[in-house]
């Protein structure tokens, strides 16, 4: 309801600090040309916006749409996490899929690496895990909007957690040649965790894609591999690379 979006407006300003929104502003590049120009921020911090949403967690979908439609940052991610904790205490399927359909309407509010990691892996990865989606999560890694893609790759950490590897390797397939720093930061993200939960997986990925894909996303991926077995794969792919790039010219 508009009164409880209103409410939620006030308190989120309440907390604002104008030199942490200027700080905020700097690190997600809201300049011209930057990947968040024209975004604005009041400088209100994570602890204190999970908070405001605890205490609203039951707002329903008008009152979210509502939030989505602030050009402020930390309202729009107050919005998404009442809405992936929506989709995480559902009740039943037809609620879940309610849930997502509204999160796939109002997608173009969900505008920055932040708000795509807070809600893409619960709400999107949720319906994954249960067997939804996915032919619409293959479409999403292709689109053109980076922030689709960005939502398409971070949403396959949720069957990642639950054990479910699969629809990680497969986008991580569609998107290792992705030139954008920010789907190759998340590809390395994801496919770290695929390597917690399964080492051979992820060396097997790398073997297969390493030369293909980014440094960024290779560094990452390896983070927890021992000393050795990093340097290891970090020349191998590179040398791979040349060698790609040598025969193919």
């Amino acid at each position: 309801m508009a009164d409880e979006a209103t409410e939620i407006t006030e308190e989120v300003e309440a907390e604002a600090d104008p030199d942490f929104a200027r700080e905020l502003s700097r690190f997600f590049q809201t300049g011209p040309g930057g990947y968040g120009e024209g975004d604005r921020f009041l400088g209100v911090r994570a602890g204190q916006l999970e908070a405001i949403a605890r205490r609203h967690r039951g707002a329903d979908l008008g009152a979210i749409a509502s939030l989505l439609a602030s050009p402020f940052h930390e309202i729009r991610m107050v919005a998404l996490r009442i809405l992936r904790d929506r989709y995480r205490s559902a009740g039943s399927d037809r609620e879940r899929m309610e849930t997502y359909r509204f999160y796939e309407e109002h997608s173009d509010r969900v505008d920055s690496w932040d708000l795509v990691d807070i809600s893409a892996p619960w709400i999107i990865g949720g319906e994954l895990l249960a067997g939804r989606r996915m032919e619409a999560v293959r479409r999403q890694a292709r689109a053109r909007d980076l922030w689709t893609r960005r939502r398409a790759v971070v949403a396959t950490l949720g069957p990642v957690r639950q054990g479910e590897l699969e629809p990680a390797l497969e986008v991580g397939q569609l998107v290792v040649e992705d030139h954008d720093d920010l789907i190759q930061k998340g590809l390395g993200w994801v496919l770290r965790e695929v390597g917690k939960r399964d080492r051979p997986a992820l060396d097997r990925f790398l073997t297969r894609n390493g030369a293909r894909m980014g440094r960024t996303a290779v560094r990452y991926a390896i983070e927890l591999h021992p000393e050795a077995e990093r340097q290891r794969i970090l020349i191998e792919t590179r040398a791979d690379r040349a060698n790609q790039m040598s025969s193919g010219s």
